[in-house]
């Protein structure tokens, strides 16, 4: 599995919707994304909020929009997923949703070069 030749990893599959939730990297090619993910989920309870999103967005798709857990990014053509402290970033690909950069906010907003760094990677990604 793939995306423009990016190896994906997928976390979970959605039953309901068939949704698939990946990061992009893998463990022979170790992105932002993936080392973020893989220390998130060290955590049983992170793991689990992270899952619990996940799992709404499959149940609600395609009206998944939620303010406090799954929203557009700031104006961008890209998504949120929200839990805690958690930001991932993601965008859709049918009916993957490929996350592609993870930070972990201080307070209510991402932090200013987290934010430069995601929208960067997005437009790199989107070539």
């Amino acid at each position: 599995m793939d995306y423009h030749g990016i190896p994906l990893t997928e976390l979970m599959y959605g039953y309901k919707n068939r949704l698939h939730f990946t990061v992009i990297g893998d463990s022979s090619n170790s992105t932002q994304i993936y080392e973020f993910i893989d220390n998130v989920f060290e955590s049983k309870k992170n793991r689990t909020a992270v899952q619990g999103v996940f799992g709404f967005i499959d149940e609600t798709f395609p009206n998944c929009s939620h303010e406090k857990k799954f929203k557009i990014f700031e104006g961008q053509r890209f998504w949120e997923i929200k839990t805690g402290q958690i930001r991932i970033a993601c965008f859709w690909n049918g009916k993957y949703l490929i996350c592609f950069y993870g930070c972990i906010k201080k307070d209510n907003k991402w932090p200013k070069d987290e934010k430069k760094n995601a929208i960067k990677l997005y437009k790199e990604l989107c070539r």
